[in-house]
């Protein structure tokens, strides 16, 4: 019996040392200063003054329901987050350490401002304009305007192929067949081409016969 005890109370002895060891701020931390500041629709919540640097939680709660929950590094013992809400009332900003509730501060939403497009704001928020939906970028979150992509392809000035329509009117036919462009032209004009080479062939053909007959006793008509 006197063993148990004795090895009980080496245990509590061990536990307590081993807590003596271990870094005050992994179960505690103090902020002197939190505070929030209303503008429109968003409150920025300022924490200063802590004697713990890390990771906080920080918590946006109405009607006890919890709306906004975010990670919030303080570093050299402050940091400042910016939140936009989409409601009218009142709330409560409340931080967080290790599971221990260590400020809380109450506010008032008395108007709800609508958000532009590059301005900050909250995961899913419905302030942001339609064609500015709310996306995580360089670390915020802001109603983000997605960059135009430029069409592929070639790049110059249009041409205007109706100057070339007006000018040479026995082109109308050409145009009236759909050629807008210069494939287009192309391909409608190529078959065209092809019996004007044939033609030009068959006169070819037809001058050399001719010339070869009228030389056939001209040795010179052959150089």
């Amino acid at each position: 019996m006197i063993k148990m005890k004795t090895k009980i109370c080496l245990f509590i002895l061990a536990f307590s040392v081993f807590l003596g060891f271990l870094p005050k701020n992994v179960f505690a931390a103090n902020c002197s200063e939190f505070s929030t500041a209303v503008a429109g629709s968003s409150v920025t919540v300022t924490i200063n003054d802590c004697d713990t640097d890390g990771t906080y939680l920080l918590q946006i709660v109405k009607n006890n329901e919890t709306l906004i929950a975010d990670n919030v590094s303080v570093s050299a013992g402050r940091a400042q987050r910016t939140f936009h809400l989409s409601e009218k009332g009142t709330y409560l900003a409340r931080l967080i350490f290790a599971g221990n509730i260590i400020n809380q501060s109450g506010f008032v939403i008395e108007n709800v401002s609508t958000l532009n497009c590059g301005d900050p704001c909250n995961p899913n928020d419905t302030n942001c304009p339609s064609k500015c939906p709310s996306t995580y970028v360089a670390g915020n979150w802001v109603c983000y305007l997605q960059p135009t992509v430029p069409p592929s392809g070639p790049s110059g000035p249009a041409i205007n192929f109706n100057v070339f329509k007006d000018a040479i009117p026995s082109l109308n036919p050409v145009f009236q067949g759909g050629a807008s462009n210069v494939g287009s032209i192309i391909s409608l004009v190529l078959p065209y081409l092809f019996v004007i080479a044939g033609l030009l062939l068959l006169f070819y053909l037809i001058y050399g016969g001719f010339h070869m007959m009228i030389a056939a006793n001209d040795e010179k008509g052959f150089s």
